[in-house]
């Protein structure tokens, strides 16, 4: 992936995106030191986001110009592209949490992955992501046992989440003619659960769900390499 970072804002902030930033900070300390849920965060984070308009975020980074000379992977994985933050009173200097944009081609993706002790939150600002989530029930011995929860078009506006409680593993794809883009908040998380299999590249777990599904509809998907998943989704 390809991580670059800019400082631009379009315009002054007004009070509403300074609440509005306060509250995700907020929220965000919460479920670090467990106070609040990852899935609670989940839910909080979906009722934060309803706030505004992918159009108004857009306006607020100064997207397009954030974006001038991005770069892409050679492989057909997305970009990835810091967003900063801005000063806001009563915020803290080190937000412990990630705030970048996901940019993908049609046809680029971000692979089949599972986390550990993480939650994120990707809003999609531009373009058709086609999204593909799933639980994850139980870590096997070469491979994850998942449970698909969601397979459909993500459009601007759409806000897809993940944690160890629901939807751990997704798998984003661009399909639309023009670049697909999603703002994303990652944060790490006290453990509350132990996990089998540690995390390779990128804080992720790299796996195959488009193995054939058992009778219950549930997906036994092999845990692959890395370069495996550049080869076989990239």
């Amino acid at each position: 992936m390809c991580i670059t970072r800019a400082s631009a804002w379009a315009r002054p902030l007004d009070p509403a995106l300074q609440r509005w930033l306060l509250r995700v900070g907020e929220i965000g300390r919460a479920v670090q030191s467990g106070s609040l849920t990852p899935l609670g965060w989940q839910e909080a984070m979906q009722e934060a986001y309803v706030a505004f308009s992918p159009e108004e975020w857009v306006a607020f980074i100064d997207m397009d110009r954030l974006l001038e000379g991005l770069r892409y992977p050679d492989v057909k994985f997305g970009a990835v592209k810091d967003v900063p933050w801005p000063a806001v009173e009563g915020f803290p200097a080190d937000l412990r949490f990630g705030h970048k944009l996901f940019v993908y081609r049609k046809g680029s993706s971000t692979p089949p992955h599972a986390h550990n002790n993480l939650v994120s939150a990707h809003w999609v600002l531009r373009g058709e992501v086609r999204t593909r989530t799933f639980d994850r029930v139980e870590d096997l011995e070469a491979a994850i046992l998942l449970q698909p929860t969601r397979d459909e078009v993500s459009r601007p506006g759409a806000l897809v989440s993940m944690s160890d409680a629901r939807d751990n593993v997704h798998w984003f794809e661009g399909v639309s003619e023009q670049p697909s883009i999603s703002f994303d908040i990652p944060i790490g998380v006290t453990p509350d659960k132990q996990y089998r299999h540690p995390a390779e590249a990128y804080n992720q777990i790299y796996l195959d769900p488009t193995v054939a599904r058992r009778a219950d509809g549930r997906i036994e998907a092999p845990i692959i390499k890395f370069d495996d998943s550049k080869t076989k989704f990239g």
